[in-house]
């Protein structure tokens, strides 16, 4: 296990960063080989309702949760492709919002749709050269709350998604954030292991400073994996204090975090 204080050389670091930004989904193209995928994409609630169970345990409260999945566009792909995908969609999700933007190096499509607490977005990012057009495109669904009858909802409505959009590789990650009402003492690294226990996971990096705890870890409860110098792991837990409002924010993510805490 390697545990850091407030160096920077480690390659976790830019995945899990106190400037609390998004792991962009750019940025996910560069983990893309060293993902153990699934077979075929599958909707994976089970997963957020692992971590949510846990953090009912804690007493924690959730805030926000989001399911993502993300595919390569196919090789050789060209911009034709990409206005061929973009009128597919179009016509086959038209309560959808729809904007795209295109430049000389970029071509972008994105549709969002509020339903109740729900906000789904579709999206294709590419990268345009003289041949053919690199990049991905994905699926999100977010909301606040989360049940057994979200998860059922959910389920069904990431099933129409895969068939109508995915193929056989599509990457799935979940996230959490929310807050716990009390300040956890990050000096007690007991406690701060203790987060890892409650997923079985072997902790492979755990980044420690005054206000910001980190751990990346290896869980059974999840399948999938990223692979680093430090080894493979599949979750990702991320606690702030917050001195103001005299709390801790919380983020868990697997396998990475993918959303902004």
């Amino acid at each position: 296990m390697l545990i850091q204080g407030r160096e920077r050389g480690s390659p976790m670091h830019g995945w899990i960063s106190k400037s609390w930004t998004v792991f962009a989904l750019a940025l996910l193209v560069l983990f893309i080989h060293g993902f153990a995928r699934d077979e075929r994409p599958v909707a994976k609630t089970g997963d957020l309702n692992t971590m949510f169970n846990v953090i009912q345990t804690r007493g924690g409260k959730v805030e926000r949760w989001l399911l993502l999945l993300r595919e390569e566009i196919p090789g050789h792909a060209t911009v034709y492709d990409l206005e061929k995908t973009a009128e597919q969609w179009k016509s086959r999700y038209p309560h959808f919002r729809w904007d795209k933007t295109v430049t000389a190096t970029t071509w972008k499509l994105e549709g969002t749709y509020r339903e109740g607490p729900f906000t789904e977005t579709l999206q294709v990012v590419a990268g345009l050269t003289q041949e053919e057009a690199q990049g991905f495109s994905s699926y999100k669904i977010e909301g606040t709350s989360w049940n057994q009858a979200i998860r059922k909802h959910v389920d069904s409505k990431i099933r129409k998604k895969i068939t109508g959009i995915f193929h056989e590789n599509a990457e799935v990650f979940t996230c959490l954030n929310g807050t716990f009402s009390d300040k956890i003492d990050f000096v007690d690294l007991e406690n701060i292991r203790s987060f890892a226990l409650d997923f079985r996971a072997e902790i492979v990096e755990l980044i420690n400073e005054k206000d910001f705890i980190a751990l990346t870890g290896l869980s059974p409860f999840f399948a999938g994996q990223l692979r680093t110098l430090n080894g493979p792991f599949n979750v990702q837990i991320a606690l702030r204090l917050d001195e103001k409002e005299n709390r801790t924010n919380f983020a868990i993510g697997t396998p990475i975090i993918t959303a902004e805490y």
